[in-house]
């Protein structure tokens, strides 16, 4: 059987092969068959997908979005500086890319974190298989 994960910059997804050999896409925890690529980081929990999306107005410095444009390049690179993002990107020793956020929440330490594009990418994968996982019984019957 076969499992795959689209990482994409404004919309991610997760499928697998059926028995009859097509592809079926997962629904995630909202019913959707594509999950927007945000992530939120509030003080207690990080919020991915709809939810992280829903942050976007009201702490915007907090929620990432588009991650996948920021992985392996430069933080002077022309394609990250010729927009402005909500959130803060610094430059790391070596040059690349960090995202700085301070979870403003109400029980919010006001520490902030840096974290690198390939890290925050890994919670939307994590978020996917999430939804893999959770849809297992509906996908067991299927492939049998």
């Amino acid at each position: 059987q076969a499992i795959g994960i689209d990482l994409g910059t404004t919309f991610s997804c997760v499928a697998y092969m059926k028995s009859d050999s097509k592809v079926e896409v997962v629904e995630n925890h909202y019913g959707n068959k594509i999950t927007p690529s945000v992530v939120h980081f509030g003080s207690m929990f990080r919020e991915v997908g709809e939810e992280a999306q829903a942050k976007r107005g009201a702490d915007p410095l907090n929620t990432v979005f588009q991650i996948k444009r920021f992985m392996g390049r430069s933080a002077n690179d022309a394609e990250i500086t010729k927009r402005p993002y909500p959130f803060e990107i610094l430059s790391t020793r070596k040059g690349d890319v960090a995202i700085r956020v301070t979870p403003s929440d109400e029980d919010a330490t006001g520490e902030s974190k840096t974290i690198c594009p390939e890290q925050i990418s890994s919670y939307i994968l994590r978020y996917m298989m999430a939804c893999m996982r959770d849809n297992e019984t509906i996908i067991r019957r299927t492939l049998h």
